[in-house]
């Protein structure tokens, strides 16, 4: 009797404090959580989880930490469910630091990626690189908005307020340009199409955002990336190279994380529309800062350029190729205005970029969030110098041999 109490005793002790440990672990997570929505409400800052950043945290989970969780929830589940012996448990305070601050304490990386040039190599592959630059020279993609920067409009409607004919916009939008989109036959002559998936993307060097500070709230609804895809089609034009220039608001109909979906559907339609088009360009900006965004030529300031290749597309070799001859010309020109290229797959981002549709299809960043418009002008003037030189070298290289002759 004296042994069965005293079991019974010892259980109920072992009870108890299994379930005061439970309570006190819950208590350090609640208030952790309140410290930091604290400090973030205090501070002003923007924290979004999307979802590369939950599944980077998730990436890192380890089984053993799952199998407590399972556990936890369903006490039998631990007679069944075992981890592996050689793999260390992962505490649930980790996690929720990780997928609060992307920080992994586990990887010093994450900490020191921006300050040790080569550490940050798992974001991205640097394929190309221009003299002088290296991993610590590229940045981040721009992280999404907060979903109070987007601003609720008819899906008709374009980012610059006008009705939406899809692909809309021919050189400098002008009414007589828009009649020519119209023309079959002037669209069968057409072989740029340019693109904007995040198209809200911005610079916090503009007028109408003087008074935002966080790069990731840097997005307008006009005053945007595609005004420097417009005034490239202008140049290309210029230069006797039909282009046609999408301008369709794919942050403002559909979530961040669908965004290339969206712009993947208009790319398709352009290709159905028009089977005479040649070179796609996704037009981005960079989240990085400016001292790495900028170059000084003769005097002048441009927004630096650089190329993404998405190396989950099959055949991204292909594409690859295309980006270099890009990046070789424009610094035979210009030195030092093109990065180089870098490489990602879907693990570091989304990896195919809608760049399966061609092989002559890039992401082109140009500058960053404290570049100013006019030096992302500067840099697609001298863009479609570059286009036009590749494009009409092609042209002779492909004419007939009778052409070539005469």
């Amino acid at each position: 009797m004296y042994s069965r109490r005293r079991f019974y005793s010892m259980n109920v002790t072992m009870s108890r404090t299994s379930i005061h440990k439970g309570l006190v672990l819950l208590i350090m997570i609640t208030a952790f959580l309140l410290v930091v929505a604290g400090t973030v409400s205090a501070g002003k800052m923007a924290v979004s989880f999307t979802s590369p950043s939950i599944k980077n945290s998730i990436s890192h989970l380890s089984s053993s930490f799952l199998v407590q969780v399972i556990n936890h929830e369903i006490p039998l589940a631990g007679d069944i469910v075992q981890a592996p012996e050689t793999e260390k448990p992962r505490s649930a305070s980790a996690f929720f630091f990780h997928l609060l601050t992307d920080l992994n304490p586990a990887d010093p990386s994450t900490f020191l990626g921006r300050e040790l040039p080569g550490i940050n190599r798992e974001r991205f592959e640097l394929l190309v690189a221009a003299d002088g630059v290296d991993y610590s020279d590229f940045g981040y993609e721009s992280p999404p908005p907060g979903d109070d920067v987007f601003v609720s409009r008819d899906p008709g409607e374009t980012s610059s307020g006008k009705p939406n004919t899809g692909l809309n916009t021919k050189g400098n939008g002008s009414e007589t340009d828009q009649v020519a989109n119209e023309d079959q036959h002037f669209r069968s002559r057409q072989k740029v199409f340019i693109y904007h998936t995040h198209n809200r993307e911005s610079w916090l060097t503009i007028p109408e955002l003087k008074d935002v500070k966080d790069p990731g709230l840097a997005t307008h609804p006009s005053k945007n990336i595609t005004l420097v895809g417009q005034r490239l089609g202008e140049e290309l034009k210029k230069l006797g190279v039909e282009v046609e220039v999408s301008t369709e608001d794919h942050m403002g109909k559909t979530p961040y994380s669908m965004s290339y979906a969206s712009s993947r559907k208009t790319v398709q339609e352009a290709i159905v529309g028009n089977s005479d088009f040649q070179y796609f360009f996704d037009l981005h900006r960079d989240a990085d800062e400016r001292e790495d965004t900028t170059i000084t030529i003769d005097g002048k300031s441009y927004a630096q350029i650089y190329f993404v290749i998405g190396k989950g597309n099959p055949n991204w070799e292909k594409n690859l190729a295309f980006a270099e001859t890009l990046h070789e010309r424009i610094n035979k020109k210009y030195p030092g205005l093109s990065k180089g290229i870098i490489g990602k797959s879907a693990k570091e981002g989304h990896g195919e970029y809608n760049q399966s549709l061609s092989t002559q299809s890039v992401i082109v960043e140009i500058g960053g969030y404290q570049n100013t418009l006019e030096e992302s002008y500067r840099t697609a003037e001298i863009f479609a110098r570059v286009i036009a030189e590749t494009y009409f070298d092609a042209e002779r290289v492909n004419a007939p041999t009778e052409s070539k002759r005469g």
